[in-house]
């Protein structure tokens, strides 16, 4: 029976792994997200692994070659429990899948669900690097926050990609 089993990859080396996982008929999924990041009067948006240094590999545990993982480069190793690999839950993969917009980038707003009073640091501008607290979700894309400014409160309408939990 086919499972997802989680590899361990050397640092930076995600998209190294996948493809030597891919070239020896390995199934990968390496779920991603946009980030922001503004270089002088620019935004660029970069490409980030949801999960740095994971990637997840779907194999059979009794009938492949799945031993030849460990010695892929890029590899670390395949992930276990006391000895034993452990799988992950389908559902927890097709969480992410279905979490994915149309060009494959996971959306957070998808799989984690803002909560009432918790801090959140901001990612873009004029407020970046602030942190501020979670008031309210307007839609599934923008978000309402407080942030202190002055001795004051503020209140900020930011889409929900534009901020992570501190």
């Amino acid at each position: 029976m086919l499972n997802w089993y989680v590899v361990k990859t050397k640092r930076l080396k995600e998209d190294f792994a996948k493809i030597n996982l891919i070239n020896q008929n390995f199934k990968v999924y390496s779920p991603i997200i946009k980030t922001i990041k503004k270089m002088g009067d620019k935004i660029i948006h970069l490409k980030k692994p949801l999960f740095p240094g994971y990637l997840f590999v779907q194999f059979d545990l009794n009938n492949s070659n799945w031993s030849k993982i460990n010695n892929t480069l890029g590899v670390t190793s395949l992930l276990s429990i006391s000895n034993t690999l452990s799988s992950v839950n389908l559902s927890d993969i097709d969480s992410l899948k279905a979490a994915e917009d149309e060009n494959n980038f996971i959306i957070i707003s998808k799989i984690q669900k803002p909560i009432m009073g918790r801090l959140y640091q901001i990612l873009e501008g004029p407020f970046k690097g602030k942190q501020a607290k979670f008031k309210k979700k307007i839609d599934s894309k923008n978000v309402f926050l407080i942030v202190s400014l002055l001795g004051r409160e503020i209140n900020l309408n930011l889409p929900y990609n534009s901020i992570e939990p501190v």
